[in-house]
Order: structure tokens, then C-alpha cells, then sequence
């Protein structure tokens, strides 16, 4: 049978059991979803009195209104060196970059695919910290206005301090972490 556009097989579906819910008033089983989706009250930025989200939401609202798609691109910094990734920060920038990952370098990427971790291995071996590459983002933010997402493992950012992280990581223009 031929692909459709999404590349699955048209019959390929992962269905839950026709118990309970599972079947309409009229006893026609209904498909439901097993997909992750987060459970109990919905939580927004509102709720919390955070209205301006910056940078991120406003990359992804100028898409949604031009009906364009993103090119979110990672690397690692200090992969070959800090002054390379300060230039390919500004370099993905101008080359129209919705959002920029930026990995944290990590002895033991054991999650992260074979390419990620022999970036991370180069990185390490140049002997930076968490706080330098914070530095480059402070630079290339002078330059350039596109988000920014610290990519990382956690034990990097709670050896470095959480609130220390929270505080620098705002300073330098950093739009996000993601963990």
C-alpha cells in the first residue's frame, strides 16, 4: 500500500482497548488516542501572571501568521572552539533560524546520538564551563535578536546552581532552558 504524506502506512494506528470510553453511545468503537498529553489542570503562563514570553513566542506567532515553517538547528558549543560557536550563533541567525539549541557539553551524553556526543567530546576537551558559554551568548546577543535554548543534561546546570543559572542565564539572553 502506498505512504501517505506523513510517510505512515495508512492502516498503521496504535488504538486503545474498546473498554469504557472507548465506545460511543451507539456502541461503535471509537479510535482513542494513547499519546502522551499532561493530565489534570491545565496550567497556562496566565495563570501565573506571565503574559510576555518573549522572543520564542514571538518567532513562532510571526510563523503561524505567515504560514511559514521553522528551521530550529542545534549545536554544541565549544565544538570546535567558543569563537566558532559565537559566529555560528550569529551565522544561523542571518540564515533565518526560527530558534537556536544550544548544547551544554556533557562527559556522558549516553542519551544524546553519536554525532551530538563526539561534539560534546571535542568541547570538553578545550576545559570551559557553563559560565563561558553563557559569556558567548552574551556577546552574539549583541548582535542578534533570534531565541536562544540552552540544551542540557541537568547535572551541568544544578552543579553550576539553579538560581545562579536562572539569574546568568536572563543576563546573558538566554529565551529558554531546556532539560
Amino acid at each position: 500500500a502506498a505512504l501517505g504524506d506523513g510517510g505512515d502506512h495508512p492502516r498503521a494506528r496504535v488504538l486503545a482497548c474498546a473498554c469504557g470510553s472507548g465506545r460511543s453511545r451507539r456502541g461503535v468503537r471509537v479510535p482513542l488516542s494513547l499519546r502522551a498529553r499532561r493530565q489534570g489542570r491545565h496550567y497556562s503562563a496566565r495563570m501565573f501572571g506571565v503574559v510576555d514570553v518573549g522572543r520564542i513566542a514571538e518567532s513562532f506567532s510571526e510563523l503561524r501568521a505567515s504560514g511559514g515553517k521553522g528551521f530550529i538547528p542545534f549545536i554544541t558549543a565549544g565544538d570546535p572552539d567558543l569563537a566558532t560557536t559565537e559566529d555560528l550563533l550569529v551565522e544561523l541567525s542571518e540564515a533565518g533560524a526560527t530558534v537556536v539549541e544550544l548544547g551544554v557539553p556533557f562527559s556522558d551524553p549516553m542519551a544524546d546520538g553519536p554525532v551530538i556526543q563526539r561534539a560534546s567530546e571535542r568541547a570538553l576537551k578545550h576545559g570551559f564551563g557553563l559560565d563561558d558559554v553563557l559569556a558567548v551568548v552574551e556577546r552574539a546577543r549583541k548582535r542578534i535578536d533570534t531565541p536562544i535554548i540552552l540544551f542540557s543534561y541537568f547535572n551541568p546546570l544544578l552543579q553550576f546552581g539553579v538560581k545562579r543559572l536562572a539569574q546568568r542565564a536572563a543576563e546573558s539572553g538566554i529565551d529558554g532552558v531546556l532539560v
